[in-house]
């Protein structure tokens, strides 16, 4: 069935949906064709459980896998894992595709928000950090470490790498997407809500009148389109904002310390304004080390869109290359 989907042969029962071609629609596709085979399904599933292998462990298709703080995208390999921190809204599903990117060999997870486990949310970006680095270091006990973290996530990353430095531990990447600590958000009169749609490609238009989003019509439109974000049903969009709301008010409170090391730095260039800041200027006079920024031509909100994923993930896997050959680890 994955390789009649794929227009394959024969598919290894081991290897990600996704590294052997599948995409949102092809994942669309094996749900609908093993829907009509009488087997249950979801594109949420595809999404999280990938391999022929573990998608026939598959069992109630409501359960809530997908939205574990600790998110396996590969766990085979014998190179250092990848740690994906989640941006503002929580998910790290924007993540997946980077596996594609960084090869087979390189075990992949993200990390993503309480908010979908339980009622009570983080108090600051200290406590995320702290909360993530005994999720890694259960399966990952020493460094080296390579942490990313895009926006939001970027800050925890930054503050997870000066932990585990001060813990003695080696970091070996540390890559910030277009994250920037010591924002005065509400200066800016943020709002919110727009804000949070814009993130996940909803027009700003489904919010209502009296200011609340039409949570009936976005979850339509989201499922149309395909994709992880497809599955997410009106409890999940309200945890979305939840996170959304929390980690912004987080972000402009974080005060960051050292950190010894180089960074690699990803801009989005498009939508910044003569006041808007700069990956060197902003991280520069925290690190003991050189800050390499690499500019995208593309939106902040749209980091993940699958052209931008591809120029970071190129530099993600040469920077990791770059690390084995000078260290000889992993």
């Amino acid at each position: 069935m994955v390789a009649g989907v794929l227009g394959l042969d024969r598919v290894g029962a081991d290897v990600s949906f996704f590294d052997l071609g599948g995409d949102s629609i092809t994942a669309l596709k094996l749900v609908t064709r093993a829907r009509q085979a009488g087997i249950e399904l979801t594109p949420r599933e595809v999404f999280t459980h990938q391999t022929v292998e573990a998608l026939t462990r598959v069992g109630d298709p409501r359960d809530r896998l997908g939205f574990e703080v600790l998110l396996p995208i590969r766990t085979s390999g014998t190179r250092p894992p990848v740690f994906f921190v989640h941006p503002a809204g929580g998910l790290a599903w924007g993540y997946l595709q980077f596996q594609r990117h960084l090869g087979p060999d390189q075990p992949v997870y993200g990390l993503q928000a309480r908010a979908f486990t339980r009622a009570e949310l983080p108090a600051s970006v200290a406590e995320m950090a702290g909360d993530y680095l005994e999720q890694i270091r259960a399966v990952r006990p020493s460094g080296p470490y390579h942490l990313v973290g895009w926006s939001l996530g970027g800050l925890v990353a930054y503050e997870m790498a000066v932990r585990l430095q001060e813990a003695g531990e080696e970091v070996g990447m540390l890559a910030l997407i277009d994250a920037y600590h010591g924002q005065d958000l509400e200066s800016e009169r943020r709002e919110i809500l727009p804000e949070l749609l814009q993130a996940i490609g909803i027009d700003a238009g489904m919010i209502a009148a009296d200011g609340n989003p039409d949570m009936a019509a976005i979850t339509a439109v989201l499922a149309e389109r395909g994709d992880a974000l497809a599955t997410l049903g009106e409890d999940d969009l309200v945890n979305v904002y939840r996170n959304y709301e929390n980690g912004l008010r987080h972000a402009e409170e974080y005060r960051p310390g050292r950190y010894r090391g180089d960074i690699v730095f990803f801009t989005a260039l498009r939508g910044r304004t003569a006041g808007s800041p700069t990956g060197p200027a902003n991280w520069g006079p925290l690190v003991d080390g050189g800050i390499v920024d690499h500019p995208l031509d593309v939106d902040h909100h749209l980091l993940m869109e699958p052209g931008p994923a591809a120029e970071i993930g190129a530099v993600l896997a040469a920077t990791l290359g770059k690390f084995r050959s000078e260290t000889g680890k992993g």
